[in-house]
C-alpha cells in the first residue's frame, strides 16, 4: 500500500506544469455539485476565509487610492485578476494540503505578474468599452442619459428621479455588455497562475470552456442567482424586525458571499480543466490519497 502511494506520488511529481489543457465535458449534476463543494471548502477554515477577504478588501482600497490618481477610475479593473489568482492558489492549498494563509491571496502579485496584468488591462479596456457603448446605445434608443447641465443623470439626483427607468435601462445595458468580458476572465486567472499559459490564450480557454459546457454553467448561474435572491429577501425581513441584527448579518453575509464566490470559481475551474492531473506552481505533486473528487468528470 505504501509502495503504491509512493509510486503514485513519484508519477505525479514528474508531471510538468501544463502548457496546454484539455477542457473536460461536464453535466448539470456536476455543476450543481459545486455548491456542496464550495460550502465544504468554506467550512474547512472559515476564519481564514473571512480574514483573507478583509485583507484583500483593505489592500484593494489602498492600491485603488494610489493608482486612480494616475490612471483614472477604470484602473480599478486592473486588480481583480491578481486577487482571483491568489484566492485560486489559496483554494488549491486548502483542498489538497489543508492549509490556508492570508499571504496566499497575494500570490498573483508574486507570480505571473505580467500575465495577470494583461488580464487586468483586458478587464479595464473591456469595462471602458462597455461603459461608452452602453451610453451611446442608450442615446440611440432614446433614453435620457444626460441632464440639462450636460452631466450624466447619475450625478444629478433630481434628474435621476424623473428618469429612473432610463437610468436602470442604461445600467442594464452596461452589465449585458460586460458579460463577454466576464466569460473571458472566468477561468483565465486560474489558468495563468496554475500553468505556463499566456494571458491571451487563457482568455481563449475560458471562452472555450464556457461554451463547451454552456448548459451546465447556465443552470449553475440560474440556481446561484435564485439562491442569492432568496437570501437577500430573508435579510430584508430581518432588517424590518431588528436593525442591529441586520447589520451584523449583512456584514457576515457579504464576507461569506465573496468567499463562496471564490470557492465556487475554484471548483468549477477544477471540474472543467481536471486540475488533479497537474502540479501547482510550487512544484508539489497533488495528494494521491485525496478522495475529494466529486467535482471531477472526464
Amino acid at each position: 500500500m505504501n509502495q503504491q502511494q509512493s509510486n503514485s506520488s513519484d508519477n505525479l511529481s514528474t508531471e510538468k506544469t501544463p502548457t496546454d489543457w484539455k477542457i473536460h465535458k461536464i453535466n448539470i449534476a456536476t455543476s450543481l455539485s459545486w455548491f456542496a463543494e464550495g460550502f465544504k471548502m468554506l467550512g474547512k477554515n472559515p476564519g481564514a476565509w473571512i480574514a483573507s477577504v478583509v485583507a484583500s478588501f483593505v489592500a484593494s482600497l489602498v492600491i485603488i487610492m494610489i493608482i486612480t490618481r494616475f490612471m483614472g477610475f477604470f484602473s480599478i479593473f486592473l486588480l481583480p485578476p491578481f486577487f482571483t489568482a491568489g484566492f485560486m492558489f489559496a483554494c488549491y492549498q486548502l483542498k489538497y494540503y489543508d492549509t490556508f494563509e492570508i499571504g496566499f491571496i497575494f500570490k498573483g502579485f508574486e507570480e505571473k505578474f505580467i500575465q495577470l496584468g494583461i488580464l487586468g488591462l483586458f478587464f479595464s479596456l473591456g469595462g471602458m468599452l462597455a461603459f461608452y457603448l452602453s451610453i451611446n446605445l442608450s442615446e440611440f434608443l432614446g433614453y435620457k442619459v444626460y441632464a440639462p447641465d450636460g452631466k450624466l443623470f447619475g450625478t444629478n439626483p433630481q434628474y435621476t428621479e424623473n428618469y429612473i427607468s432610463d437610468h436602470i435601462n442604461t445600467i442594464s445595458l452596461f452589465f449585458i455588455l460586460l458579460i463577454p468580458i466576464f466569460i473571458g476572465l472566468w477561468f483565465a486567472p486560474a489558468i495563468v497562475i496554475f500553468s505556463e499559459i499566456k494571458a491571451l490564450k487563457a482568455i481563449q480557454y475560458s471562452f472555450k470552456a464556457f461554451f463547451k459546457n454552456l448548459i451546465p454553467l447556465i443552470v449553475f448561474f440560474v440556481v446561484f442567482i435564485i439562491g442569492i435572491t432568496v437570501i437577500e429577501l430573508l435579510i430584508q425581513l430581518i432588517q424590518q424586525a431588528d436593525s442591529f441584527l441586520f447589520y451584523i448579518i449583512a456584514v457576515l453575509y457579504n464576507f461569506t458571499f465573496i468567499s463562496l464566490c471564490y470557492a465556487l470559481l475554484f471548483v468549477s475551474f477544477e471540474s472543467n480543466f481536471n486540475l488533479k492531473e497537474y502540479k501547482n506552481i510550487d512544484n508539489k505533486p497533488l495528494n494521491p490519497d485525496s478522495n475529494d473528487d466529486s467535482s471531477m468528470t472526464a
